[in-house]
């Protein structure tokens, strides 16, 4: 694939600097107002987690604003998997392929401090520079890590040991962005869990 050129058709995309985005999708900004983050234990579950605050790019229709849309993707899901709280994982448009309703039953627990992670990891690495567009979508490789740490808790004094499952590890896949209806639709897309090489 050849870099691009200033005389290529205009796009809003032609007209960025070709900025690298490789690493871990980050957000910069989260509320912190609560006070210092404190992980969860076995007699309290995480306390004062930082809130996710959405990027003022993310509805670009730009490289810069796919990228904030993963990260904060990325920093939501965690989010919601330490809290329960999905409010601000409900603000990205994700494929209706990616269905979250299997974590309904745990973010019923979790926000009710039934039960709890001791402090959860969600990590989207992007390992490319830049995403490749094909038709009206980009295709961004990139890793995944699902890491909800060692152990559950419970509010009756239990502890559980979390099962492995190969996602704490990274996971190699793309993140899949379509701007569509003035936002990007994301979508994470593994090729194998059973795959850690």
């Amino acid at each position: 694939m050849s870099p691009a050129v200033s005389t290529s058709s205009s796009s809003s995309a032609s007209s960025e600097p070709a900025k690298s985005y490789k690493g871990e999708a980050k957000l910069e900004k989260y509320e912190t107002s609560a006070g210092t983050y404190e992980p969860g234990t076995s007699e309290h579950p995480p306390r004062n987690v930082p809130k996710p605050i959405k990027p003022a790019n993310m509805n670009e229709n730009s490289v810069a604003g796919l990228y904030s849309t993963i990260a904060f993707y990325a920093a939501s899901f965690q989010y919601f998997v330490t809290t329960g709280d999905r409010q601000y994982l409900d603000q990205v448009k994700t494929d209706e392929e990616e269905d979250l309703s299997d974590y309904d039953e745990m973010a019923q627990y979790i926000a009710g401090g039934v039960a709890w992670f001791e402090n959860p990891k969600i990590v989207i690495t992007l390992t490319t520079d830049q995403p490749t567009k094909s038709g009206s979508s980009y295709t961004w490789p990139s890793t995944v890590v699902f890491d909800y740490g060692k152990n559950v808790h419970n509010a009756q004094g239990q502890t559980v040991p979390v099962p492995s499952t190969g996602a704490e590890k990274p996971q190699k896949g793309y993140m899949k962005g379509k701007y569509t209806g003035g936002v990007w639709e994301v979508t994470i897309m593994i090729y194998d869990l059973s795959d850690n090489s």
